[in-house]
C-alpha cells in the first residue's frame, strides 16, 4: 500500500485543535486556537466553504470533535472564554455531547448543546481535562487530565 497527499487545506491562522468527517465523507470541518471553524466541501474539490456552518446543519458527523460547531453553541461557562473548554466528544447515537474543562470537569449535554442548558457535571481530575472520547456503545466516557 502506498501513502499519498491528495490536497492541502489551507485556511487557518492557527493551530488546529479538532476535526471531524461527515458520515458520508463528503465534508471536513476543523477548529483552530483562534476559534476559526472551517468547512471544507469534498464536491467542491475540497474548496472551503464559506457558508459551511449553516450548509451542513442536517450533516450526519461521523465524529463530534469540534467545539465551534452551531450544536456546541451552550457549552461554554457563562461569564468565561471559550479556552476553558478543553476537548468535546459526541456519543456514538449522537444524543450526547461531552465536554472536558479547565476546572477538572467532564460535562454532559444533550446534543445539541444549546445557550442556556445546563449539562451534567462530573469530577474526577486535579485539574484541566485534555481529551475524552465515549466508548464504543457509549457506556462510558475516558478522559486525559493535564496533570493526572
Amino acid at each position: 500500500m502506498t501513502w499519498d497527499i491528495k490536497k492541502v487545506l489551507f485556511g487557518h491562522t492557527s493551530y488546529i485543535h479538532a476535526f471531524d468527517w461527515s458520515e458520508d465523507s463528503s465534508y471536513i470541518r476543523s477548529n483552530d486556537g483562534n476559534t476559526g471553524s472551517l468547512y471544507w466541501c469534498g464536491a467542491a474539490g475540497w474548496m472551503l466553504d464559506d457558508n459551511g456552518k449553516s450548509n451542513t446543519t442536517s450533516t450526519v458527523w461521523h465524529t463530534n470533535s469540534s467545539k465551534y460547531a452551531w450544536h456546541t453553541t451552550g457549552i461554554y461557562p457563562k461569564n468565561c472564554s471559550d479556552v476553558h473548554v478543553n476537548a468535546v466528544a459526541g456519543s456514538e447515537d449522537d444524543q450526547l455531547l461531552a465536554t472536558g474543562d479547565d476546572w477538572g470537569l467532564i460535562n454532559v449535554w444533550r446534543n445539541p448543546a444549546k445557550k442556556g442548558h445546563q449539562p451534567r457535571s462530573y469530577r474526577g481530575h486535579s485539574d484541566h481535562v485534555v481529551r475524552l472520547i465515549f466508548a464504543e456503545n457509549d457506556g462510558y466516557i475516558f478522559s486525559v487530565g493535564g496533570y493526572d
